[in-house]
């Protein structure tokens, strides 16, 4: 992973995460598996028909594929990451104190919400 600080902040710092731990991109990875299955790597049928559907890979901890196959071992990422919490919930609070840049605007009041995003999708 290249990093390098910027000249114009110096605790700005610029992170190129196309690359992951071994240099390899999730674009490699799709060419190495071109024609390939993605639940378990063999030529000559797709994911969907895979006889791995229930399978839980070795490496990442993901269900639906082996880790002959597995994106995260084939990146170089950390293992189980598929142990991680499987979604975060957010909330959004206001009060009664409302706040504008511009004080000649009267300010609008905003809403509270909460709302639950789910996980990324790792099992491809």
């Amino acid at each position: 992973m290249s990093t390098h600080t910027s000249m114009t902040n110096p605790y700005t710092m610029d992170i190129d995460a196309t690359h992951t731990g071994n240099g390899k991109t999730c674009e490699d990875y799709l060419c190495a598996m071109q024609n390939h299955c993605y639940g378990c790597g063999a030529p000559g049928h797709m994911k969907p028909q895979c006889n791995h559907k229930e399978a839980k890979c070795n490496y990442c901890a993901w269900k639906g594929h082996l880790d002959c196959v597995c994106k995260d071992k084939f990146m170089g990422l950390e293992r189980n990451r598929g142990l991680r919490p499987q979604g975060q919930q957010v909330a959004a609070t206001t009060t009664d104190d409302y706040f504008t840049l511009f004080p000649s605007e009267s300010p609008t009041p905003s809403t509270s919400t909460t709302a639950t995003i789910p996980p990324p999708d790792y099992s491809t």
